[in-house]
């Protein structure tokens, strides 16, 4: 070949490269903009929950008393706090204003997409094909994911941080490129610049969130395969990020320690692959955990076969391939494992490998399929993918992508009825989204009971101290809040009639109360009626209050006391029998509250239990006898009942006559 041909040749290599260049940048801009338009669409629209109020809530506060709530009351690092701190100075607080922190980095997500699809064939001859065929699949993907875009729509941190880990991939597939012989030394400046890079988006992540810290191993592993040299290029890297670090090191610890010293999670088993399911699921839309994981698995295990294969011709590529697979696959696995041990999930947690498993999906399929007739399959599923995410992410644009609370409605509400002789309380203690939106007369209180019950009675009788004509008991994660119910029992013991309960309110549980008595609550109360009776020295029937009955139902406050520490669950029947001795009616419940299971008892502390056996009006008004049994739902057995003076009871202890009028089974 003569000099003239060589010449063009090289010349219509680079028109190449410049054909397929051009239209990979400007359809990836086109994708960006749909990105964007996805997550603007509907940025205000929904109301705030309880984790953006918290957001608004500390951010709104100066810089000194952000920082020491973080520590006292957060457990999240300071970056985004920071940022929507300085931001609502310049934009204000309303809804979409907030959200558009997020809504930011979000939108970001689909260019670095697109960059690291291409930059992972940086310097290689398809590398324009790639970009174009790998780059915006990919990007169009992260455009339209429903899961991304919602968490670039909540003023939270998620999409933050997901932007900033996936920067952390592209700066480190920059900082790694193998350099081209025929080009002049780079300067020891601009070598260093992509380290230098990769170090503050790592420092950034970190500061985000604490979760992040998974997608260290991967890069560490890709450093490793890199060589000596990258390897400890990157190390210094990471040393630099944790230097940026080492300022709030102290604060990570402290946060940590409170978490551990008081856990906001119940103890319970997770197991690894239903939580590795559900992350696939939600990340890719795919309506069954199962179907997401075999996709995923099946996906790996052609990687897996195709970088075998690479291996060997082309080891530099292989590498760079293996990147975004360790940065999806290694976040999600050891997020997955860490909330075994700490029983505390949500999908978002693992959100930094993302946008890295739509990449790595992608280039799995472009690395099998693109050769021969296997490109039209490879161009059939990826156009099948965009046409399975299109809906959904229309779907995610207009309306929530999973249902939250409705603080504005629910604040609206009370807003207009709560009024200064009132008083509401809030449980969990989670004013938040709630004062966000609330401009009523009625004072709100915050209550958090756990088992703290002098606490939690000191806190009621400062609002009963008040002589609220009604309270309004607002419930939210109630479960955890007052897992014994000691709130809604002691509200029922002084209610005039039975209380007015609201659920249209997503993610709250409003019930109203007319009282008729506001004198103090007891920590642990006297029983009216002692009884001391002992169900298979394992549960003890401290005693009951019987309230009056009201609403055509009966309604008894049982006291309950775990003797040992229990293994199982149990259920309470409350029977009545008529005068013939024949079970007439059966009421089963826990013998605390239905989401306080028995196994949660902690032992020796006397729990209430509000009892409420709504009466059917086909029962025949008379006498009867009321009593209680517990049912080992392991054994499916009743537990054997000895009473207080050591005689056994068989399996029912007595609770005295029930006297049943015709007027009680009218109803309410």
């Amino acid at each position: 070949m003569g000099i003239q041909d060589s010449l063009t040749t090289k010349y219509e290599i680079r028109n190449t490269k410049y054909a397929l260049r051009a239209p990979a940048y400007w359809l990836a801009l086109a994708v960006a903009f749909i990105g964007f338009v996805a997550r603007i669409w509907s940025l205000g629209d929904a109301s705030l929950w309880f984790d953006e109020g918290l957001s608004i809530e500390f951010a709104g506060r100066s810089l000194p008393a952000l920082l020491d709530t973080l520590v006292r009351e957060d457990l999240h690092p300071p970056l985004y706090y920071l940022l929507l701190h300085f931001w609502m100075e310049v934009a204000g607080q309303r809804e979409f204003a907030v959200r558009f922190v997020s809504l930011i980095p979000g939108v970001l997500l689909v260019p670095l997409t697109y960059a690291t699809a291409r930059e992972v064939y940086h310097g290689r001859s398809r590398a324009s094909r790639a970009a174009l065929v790998v780059g915006v699949p990919a990007a169009a993907l992260v455009a339209l994911s429903p899961f991304l875009i919602y968490y670039s729509q909540e003023a939270r941190m998620y999409g933050l941080v997901a932007c900033l880990a996936l920067l952390s991939v592209l700066t480190l597939l920059r900082a790694t490129r193998t350099s081209d012989a025929a080009a002049p030394p780079a300067s020891v400046a601009r070598r260093a610049a992509p380290w230098v890079a990769h170090s503050l988006a790592l420092a950034g992540m970190l500061y985000t969130q604490y979760l992040a810290l998974f997608l260290l191993p991967a890069l560490f592993l890709y450093a490793a395969l890199c060589g000596w040299r990258a390897w400890r290029a990157w190390l210094l890297s990471a040393g630099l990020a944790g230097l940026l670090y080492a300022p709030w090191v102290g604060p990570a610890i402290a946060q940590i320690r409170r978490l551990v010293n008081n856990p906001d999670f119940f103890p319970a088993e997770l197991s690894l692959g239903a939580v590795t399911g559900r992350i696939l699921k939600s990340f890719l839309g795919i309506g069954s955990a199962r179907l997401a994981g075999l996709t995923v698995a099946l996906a790996v295990a052609v990687w897996v076969v195709a970088l075998g294969r690479r291996w060997l011709r082309q080891r530099d590529l292989a590498r760079r391939e293996a990147l975004p697979v360790l940065a999806a696959v290694l976040p999600i696995l050891l997020t997955a494992a860490a909330v075994t041990v700490m029983p505390k999930f949500a999908e978002r947690y693992a959100i930094v490998a993302a946008p890295a498993l739509i990449i790595a999906l992608t280039l799995a399929l472009f690395t099998l399929l693109w050769r021969g007739w296997g490109r039209w399959l490879f161009a059939v599923l990826a156009l099948g993918a965009l046409a399975w995410s299109a809906p959904q992410a229309w779907s995610a644009a207009h309306t929530a992508w999973e249902p939250q609370e409705d603080a504005r409605r629910l604040a609206g509400y009370l807003t207009e009825r709560a009024t200064a002789e009132h008083a509401i309380l809030l449980m969990d203690d989670a004013p938040y989204a709630f004062k966000y939106y609330y401009r009523g007369a009625a004072p709100y209180y915050g209550l958090r009971v756990g088992y703290a019950f002098d606490y939690g009675a000191d806190r009621l009788n400062g609002v009963l101290a008040t002589q609220p004509d009604r309270v309004w008991l607002v419930l939210w994660h109630h479960e955890f809040a007052d897992p014994s119910g000691m709130v809604i029992a002691e509200m029922e013991r002084r209610s005039m009639t039975e209380p007015t309960v609201r659920t249209n309110f997503s993610g709250y549980t409003l019930m109203s109360y007319r009282l008729k008595d506001t004198s103090p609550v007891t920590a642990i109360p006297t029983p009216q009626q002692a009884v001391r009776a002992v169900f298979g020295d394992r549960l003890q029937l401290v005693g009951v209050d019987r309230l009056e009955n009201q609403g055509g139902a009966l309604r008894w406050i049982l006291y309950w006391q775990a003797l040992q520490e229990l293994d199982r669950d149990y259920i309470v029947a409350l029977q009545l029998r008529d005068s013939q001795g024949q079970v007439s009616l059966t009421h089963d419940q826990s013998p605390s509250t239905p989401y306080l299971a028995t196994a949660g008892f902690p032992v020796g502390v006397t729990l209430r239990g509000l009892t409420k056996v709504e009466l059917p009006p086909t029962l025949t008004p008379g006498t009867y006898e009321a009593q209680v049994l517990v049912w080992d739902l392991k054994e499916q057995t009743n537990l054997p009942a000895i009473g207080a003076d050591g005689r056994p009871l068989g399996i029912a202890v007595p609770l005295g006559r029930v006297e049943i009028t015709s007027d009680m089974l009218k109803g309410p």
